[in-house]
């Protein structure tokens, strides 16, 4: 990915959007609400107080606020859970300080209940309802619902009920206040106000088929149509001629975020290209600007590869897989004339090679009289704000020659028959392990008695060392391996954090999984033939230059601007309330 675009943030979800149960929720409700106790006037309903004042209108919030109508996204009770824990947390840090500078019971209690309105009001609109007047019937719920139950035990006279309302009234709005800043550069720029950007964006993660295609609309202004290169190898069975797997090296990027343009593009591909066993969807270099608008960009390459399938011409040889390092890494394996290769730059760490590299690698081809070389970036080895390998940097430059070395070097190896075998796995998106629904997926091919692996993992670039750590712990298996992932964007969402391969999953794990693989793969070699075409996709509906933009814009503001904003109008009411009740009233 681009060093700016969004990246994925704890497992494949959001902490918006993968939350505790409402049976964690509800006991940190209950524990929350019992600490008023701490630091209230004892009485001999005090328990009876705690648990009808502020248990039972939070419970309450809990269960009332996904179910009205007033949302463009749908809250879920997870979602209402989180507001109502963090709307507690602030009232007990209110609550405690106006107790200690001398404000009475029953006032700070008040004012502290109405202090989070800015938190939920701003939160609402931000991630569930652009419009402030359809947002701030929910964000006052959890504010109004204490006060009958707060009047059973003491009377609201005009003192308290006019600390309440400044409360109240000061958190709305300073929100409103905000809401316009918080605006203006989405509507200056892009037509549409931050805030109902950040809702559709929303709606699309939550799955809403309604969001996706708002947001494909937005990204389709200022799309590119670009021709789109292509290349598959397709194996099968001799004497049976039994389609066995498909390696697909497309020719854009599988962004920018999970449900939406090219992100599903390795599940798509299997889902589509029913004839094979087994799809391995590779990532090609390429870059966010690479992106699909939509979703049909992925149907249109499975429909276009299903037609050259149709008409294929086979050969039985190849040769062993090699690899050359310097300060990079580069393999290939020869299938007649035609070449699989990959790049990575591991150990050191890199984001994306970008497509004008890859090109020139596959050029270089014409050099030894090699016709189809594809190319994969293997993307497997993956650092926070690592920069994109762009042409014509000194980096790209010496991969491209460690590239043109390896290609020479393929051409001379000896030939012999092949043989392959596969395996695969692909229960692990349920478990939230930054893996998507393509699994872990591997091929064994043996040429002239060396066993080579190609490993594709469904992940988004891999942590820092762990290839090297996989490798060891495979090395009885094969004689040679390489480990990819498809940077898929599945597993992606909305915050600037960095979530590779091997930050949930254990690499314990991970390694066993992938031996019990090569294991099943070994025992599955048989006599294969293999064909490799290239293809050309014409006119495809790219994102470009200016909505890669778009989509860095949507992330800072998501991951930096709503949040800073949440944080300075708490801060900022918390200030005026402090200075207003502990010293003014």
């Amino acid at each position: 990915m681009d060093e700016t675009v969004l990246i994925s943030e704890k497992g494949s979800r959001s902490v918006l959007f993968r939350l505790p149960s409402l049976k964690i929720q509800i006991p940190i409700i209950v524990i929350l609400s019992s600490l008023f106790i701490l630091n209230m006037p004892l009485i001999t309903s005090t328990y009876l107080f705690l648990s009808t004042v502020i248990f039972l209108p939070s419970l309450l919030s809990v269960f009332l606020l996904p179910i009205l109508r007033t949302y463009k996204v749908n809250m879920r009770f997870r979602h209402s859970g989180l507001i109502v824990i963090v709307s507690l947390i602030s009232t007990l840090i209110m609550y405690f300080i106006l107790n200690y500078v001398g404000v009475d019971f029953q006032r700070s209690f008040l004012i502290s209940i109405a202090f989070p309105i800015s938190f939920r009001y701003l939160g609402i609109i931000g991630a569930f309802q652009h419009d402030p007047k359809r947002a701030l019937i929910p964000s006052l719920i959890p504010s109004l619902l204490p006060l009958p139950f707060f009047a059973v035990f003491y009377h609201l006279n005009l003192l308290n009920i006019s600390s309440y309302l400044i409360s109240l009234l000061l958190g709305i709005a300073l929100v409103l206040l905000l809401i316009p800043f918080v605006n203006r550069p989405f509507k200056k720029d892009f037509g549409k106000s931050t805030l109902e950007v950040t809702n559709v964006l929303f709606k699309t993660i939550l799955g809403d088929k309604g969001g996706k295609s708002e947001l494909e609309d937005f990204f389709g202004n200022h799309s590119i149509e670009a021709d789109v290169d292509f290349t598959i190898y397709s194996f099968r069975t001799i004497p049976e001629k039994i389609n066995k797997a498909l390696f697909v090296i497309p020719g854009f990027h599988p962004g920018p975020l999970r449900g939406l343009g090219g992100s599903r593009l390795a599940e798509i591909l299997s889902e589509k290209i029913d004839t094979h066993d087994e799809v391995f969807t590779f990532h090609a270099p390429s870059t966010h600007t690479l992106n699909p608008v939509s979703e049909e960009g992925c149907e249109e390459l499975a429909l276009s590869i299903k037609t050259i399938l149709e008409d294929l011409d086979y050969t039985e040889v190849a040769t062993p897989f090699i690899r050359k390092k310097e300060e990079g890494i580069v393999g290939a394996q020869r299938f007649q004339d035609d070449v699989f290769a990959n790049v990575s730059f591991y150990p050191q760490p890199a984001e994306d090679v970008h497509a004008s590299v890859g090109r020139i690698i596959s050029d270089k081809g014409d050099n030894h009289g090699l016709s189809e070389v594809g190319v994969v970036d293997s993307h497997n080895s993956g650092e926070k704000r690592v920069s994109t390998v762009f042409y014509p940097t000194s980096k790209a430059k010496r991969m491209i020659e460690l590239a043109d070395k390896t290609l020479e070097r393929v051409r001379e190896k000896e030939e012999g028959n092949l043989r392959m075998g596969i395996a695969s796995k692909k229960d692990y998106e349920k478990e939230d392990l930054g893996i998507a629904g393509e699994g872990i997926k591997v091929s064994v091919i043996e040429v002239n008695g060396q066993k080579s692996a190609q490993v594709l993992i469904d992940a988004n670039n891999m942590k820092k060392g762990l290839r090297g750590k996989i490798q060891e712990g495979i090395e009885d298996l094969v004689d040679i391996s390489e480990f990819h992932t498809t940077d898929t964007h599945q597993v992606n969402t909305l915050l600037h954090s960095h979530q590779p391969l091997g930050a949930k999953i254990t690499h314990e794990r991970l390694i066993k999984d992938i031996r019990e693989l090569l294991e099943e793969a070994i025992l599955d070699l048989e006599p294969v033939e293999v064909s490799v075409e290239g293809g050309t996709l014409k006119d495809m509906e790219l994102m470009g230059p200016i909505n890669t933009d778009r989509i860095n814009a949507v992330s800072q503001t998501i991951g930096r601007t709503i949040p800073i904003s949440i944080i300075l109008t708490l801060s900022l009411q918390f200030i005026l309330i402090f200075f207003i009740f502990g010293f003014l009233l």
